[in-house]
């Protein structure tokens, strides 16, 4: 079992019945594989393993900056503009990705030096974007209390976006790659648009309510699991998946904000139904008594 809870809003009412509160929190839980044992941290690979490792799979070719053809120019030109107009619209920033490129604007007449500094400039920023757009950004880290599963998939994610970033050498390429990282289900369709509208009417809270949303939506779907548990929180609901497909919604009990529900990501290989419970000492003396006493 997979579980990470986060900060977030209310899917079921179209994303505007929770944005009042920032103690917000789904928990997501994910059934895939048995147990791994052992705690794993997501463990990021180094910019220069990331950029080794794609122009290892780029045969060490440039990819930005091959020569000073119109093409290579609308290929630069169209990863700035994804940067400056659709990174946002992703709950992303888009400095982030613009502050990592060159400072110099006209590429005209460059140096085979400074070709190759910039191309990797271009790269590594790219595949930050892709990264992020993939996983969700990294912030959500913040996020997690445990995780025992992210650690064994940063390599293959890794792996996966040099892959894709190498053959898309076109304008039309890249705009594919985009459009393939992204979950299409109509809860996270949902979640852009509200997010595109929060900044229309620049209400900053709630923009940032969604973007939250869309980021940890990102880092769950990108897994790609067969089965998945969705516990939202603020709804106090459950949603059980197979494939994509709902199987199963049922309402469960959550904590409040004095007492939130823990934060986690881990295996699971068994389910225990209808267990037994009784109230613990720290909840009997510290929210039950009082409340009897005030009686």
């Amino acid at each position: 079992m997979y579980g990470y809870l986060y900060e977030t809003m209310s899917i079921k009412d179209k994303c505007y019945g929770l944005f009042h509160s920032i103690l917000v929190i789904v928990a997501l839980v994910m059934i895939s594989y048995p147990a791994a044992g052992q705690k794993q941290l997501r463990i990021l690979l180094s910019v220069k393993d990331q950029l080794d490792l794609f122009y290892k799979e780029n045969s060490s070719e440039l990819h930005w900056f091959k020569n000073n053809s119109e093409i290579d120019g609308d290929l630069k030109n169209e990863l700035i503009r994804i940067f400056r107009e659709e990174s946002v619209l992703n709950g992303l920033d888009s400095l982030k990705y613009l502050s990592m490129l060159p400072l110099k604007t006209d590429f005209s007449n460059l140096s085979s030096v400074e070709a190759f500094d910039y191309d990797r400039k271009f790269t590594n920023a790219a595949l930050t974007y892709f990264l992020d757009l993939y996983q969700g950004d990294k912030n959500i880290n913040k996020l997690i209390g445990s995780d025992e599963v992210s650690g064994k998939y940063e390599e293959r994610d890794v792996e996966f976006i040099v892959h894709l970033l190498s053959k898309s050498n076109s304008v039309t390429g890249l705009n594919s790659m985009v459009w393939s990282l992204g979950p299409h289900q109509r809860d996270y369709t949902l979640l852009k648009a509200e997010l595109k509208k929060q900044l229309y009417l620049g209400d900053s809270k709630k923009a940032g309510a969604v973007r939250t949303s869309l980021n940890c939506y990102r880092w769950f779907s990108h897994f790609h699991f067969d089965k998945l548990v969705v516990v939202n929180i603020p709804s106090a609901e459950l949603k059980y998946y197979e494939s994509d497909s709902l199987k199963l919604d049922m309402a469960v009990v959550v904590g409040k904000p004095s007492t939130m529900t823990p934060r986690f990501v881990t295996y699971c290989d068994q389910v225990i139904l209808y267990p037994y419970w009784n109230v613990p000492r720290s909840i009997a003396v510290n929210e039950i008594l009082p409340v009897c006493k005030k009686a």
